[in-house]
């Protein structure tokens, strides 16, 4: 398997982990790790589609 579509699968998995987490965190009144999780949930989905265009314009 390609390195750039192993980035974009673990990109895809740590967003969704992220938001996970961010959602139980806001459910237990966290909100400071929330707003954390929340933003790698936001980073990691902007890679994650930036990588996918880049892998299809490369195509």
């Amino acid at each position: 398997m390609e390195k750039r579509k192993v980035w974009r699968i673990a990109n895809g998995l740590v967003a969704l982990a992220a938001l996970a987490f961010s959602i139980f965190s806001f459910c237990n009144n966290q909100l400071k790790t929330g707003i954390a999780y929340a933003l790698l949930t936001v980073t990691c989905s902007i890679n994650y589609i930036l990588s996918k265009k880049i892998e299809n314009n490369k195509e």
